[in-house]
């Protein structure tokens, strides 16, 4: 065991220095800064049970602006307020387009689920949401401008 003895006004002043320490590791280390999720962008890989369509998976990006995305072939655009595991979402609109019919079973799903979320969970290059319409699995994924 190591022990240092300094001189009364040492101590003192490195005591001060230590808890000075501390306080910044603690604001540092505090409550955790709240997640931003701006500017990323994710692809389901299932909704509920369904695997969707490969090149019409449906999408979720982002923005200052709020959500938008290709819900697998017509684009939508929502707004959510985010307060981990809890999700409100505004106004949800979205495009009348017909797709193919798997495509289109996928879409319904999606944009039903979406609708109805009310709670998230993300990690690390993983994002779901649950809700009474079912579960949307997304996957992190890269943007190319």
């Amino acid at each position: 065991m190591l022990r240092v003895r300094l001189p009364g006004a040492a101590a003192w002043m490195w005591l001060a220095v230590a808890a000075g320490l501390v306080t910044v590791l603690l604001t540092a280390c505090g409550p955790v800064a709240r997640l931003s999720l701006e500017n990323s962008h994710w692809r389901a890989v299932s909704i509920g049970n369904l695997a969707p369509v490969e090149g019409h998976e449906p999408t979720l990006d982002f923005s200052a602006d709020g959500i938008s995305g290709s819900a697998g072939c017509n684009r939508y655009t929502t707004t959510m307020e985010i307060d981990p595991p809890h999700l409100q979402h505004g106004p949800f609109g979205i495009e009348g387009n017909v797709c193919d019919n798997k495509v289109m079973q996928i879409e319904i799903a999606f944009a039903d689920a979406l609708q109805q979320a009310d709670a998230i969970d993300i990690g690390i290059g993983r994002l779901v949401l649950n809700g009474n319409g079912g579960t949307i699995v997304f996957e992190g994924v890269e943007r190319s401008n």
